[in-house]
């Protein structure tokens, strides 16, 4: 059983790592059976590896003797070896994070540390293959898609997990036979944090439906990991023929998500900017009325309009202008980043510039106003006999929700007289018998 072990550990180490013979290793060692196994049998295969301990000073007396046996072993071992004793319950406190978080952040921290001051090219830690189907069944009781169904990676950036092809089962095994000593962690055995939960009452009861639920799970982990690679490779091509950015916002043709795109495929294009599956869902489903939408994510905001899908990323404490006064000696004003000039003019006009506005200076009462449009807002544009709603011109001229919302107007003693870039009210424009006109430009 011992050698069976020992041949899948060099099996699985060739597959999943490359390591140059002149590289070093550190490896956390916390004085369990499964860091003191991953130690011993890195030994074995000849690696140049040194011992690391964290001693969070958790559980008083019994944490010390954690750090007596590994110093022990590392001394048996011939192995090079570092101690750390932090404060974890005060790290926790003052950072406003839980005793766990705590002692991860803290560890990974020394371990950086460490590999970046003596050459380590890897840190090995002792995640084995129940490690990984408990990290799975916690993702999925917290809601995860198929990255989260993958389970722990063997490598990420420099850390290695050279036990993920072994059941504990199987370590202690190894780890009797070949007269390892360890320290068992009283602590695991309460079920207080949730994965404790999972290991010592969820576990055992899903083992009773299936004895062999460590690997069937373990396999479905392969499995998503696969077709996470395969939808990723997807997504991405289908995003570069889909999507087209402009001004810091992506936009997609509804016709090309509906011919293209199904709800997974439009979520793995989405989740970079953190959507998630059941927003794709309703995303597609809100085609079905030309109803402009709007969907937030913790980063962006996507827009439906009746073509398109607008994608912005939100703007930090963006605070926005709803009213500003201007007084009849101003000749420049901005208005949420937006400047308006004006200018006094005689007539007759010979040219017009379209993106203006042209007003009987007369007809005028100061001051004036530039506002963001509200319900019920209305004008006699240009043009027209009666009146029409803001509203409604705005849908009319198909502006995107996103414009449409803060769009501004000009109001003259409580009246609008000027949509900008669009309309004037027709009671204010100029005539044979206007004197004076106020041109007002939006640079």
């Amino acid at each position: 059983m011992a050698q069976d072990l020992y041949k899948s550990f060099k099996e699985f180490f060739k597959k999943a790592f490359t390591i140059a013979p002149n590289q070093k290793v550190l490896v956390a060692v916390s004085g369990g059976v499964d860091s003191i196994t991953l130690a011993y049998l890195l030994h074995q295969y000849g690696l140049k590896i040194s011992i690391a301990h964290c001693n969070f000073g958790l559980r008083g007396a019994e944490s010390d003797a954690d750090e007596a046996l590994v110093k022990s072993f590392a001394e048996k071992m011939n192995l090079q070896f570092f101690s750390k004793q932090f404060e974890t319950k005060k790290f926790a406190k003052e950072n406003g994070i839980s005793i766990q978080m705590a002692a991860r952040d803290l560890r990974y921290s020394w371990f950086n540390k460490l590999m970046g001051e003596n050459g380590f090219a890897y840190t090995g830690t002792a995640h084995h293959k129940n490690d990984s189907v408990e990290t799975i069944l916690l993702n999925l009781t917290r809601g995860t898609n198929l990255d989260g169904m993958k389970g722990i990676e063997p490598i990420r950036d420099k850390f290695i997990r050279p036990l993920l092809f072994a059941e504990k089962e199987e370590i202690i095994t190894f780890a009797k036979e070949n007269n390892l000593e360890w320290r068992e962690d009283k602590s695991n055995n309460e079920s207080k944090y949730k994965r404790n939960l999972i290991r010592n009452e969820v576990m055992p009861l899903l083992q009773k439906i299936n004895p062999s639920v460590v690997e069937t799970i373990d396999s479905h982990a392969d499995f998503a990991a696969e077709a996470h690679t395969y939808l990723s490779h997807q997504a991405a091509k289908l995003k570069s023929e889909i999507v087209v950015s402009y001004d810091g916002s992506q936009t997609i043709k509804i016709e090309d998500v509906v011919e293209k795109c199904s709800s997974v495929l439009l979520y793995y294009i989405l989740e970079e900017f953190d959507f998630s599956f059941t927003q794709c869902k309703e995303i597609i489903q809100s085609f079905d009325t030309t109803e402009a939408k709007t969907f937030f994510s913790a980063t962006h905001i996507l827009l439906k309009e009746r073509e398109e899908i607008i994608i912005k990323e939100k703007e930090e404490n963006e605070s926005l202008e709803t009213e500003i006064v201007i007084h009849e000696s101003q000749t420049e004003v901005k208005f949420n980043n937006r400047i308006f000039c004006f200018e006094i003019l005689n007539p007759p006009i010979k040219t017009f510039d379209a993106a203006s506005a042209y007003l009987d200076y007369e007809k005028l009462s100061f001051p004036l106003k530039l506002r963001i449009w509200q319900e019920g807002d209305s004008m006699k544009p240009f043009g027209m006999n009666g009146k029409k709603k803001i509203s409604d011109t705005l849908t009319d001229i198909k502006m995107a929700s996103h414009l449409k919302v803060n769009h501004p107007v000009l109001v003259s003693a409580e009246k609008i007289i000027w949509m900008p870039s669009f309309r004037i009210d027709e009671h204010y424009k100029i005539a044979t018998a206007t004197k004076k006109v106020l041109k007002i430009t939006p640079a």
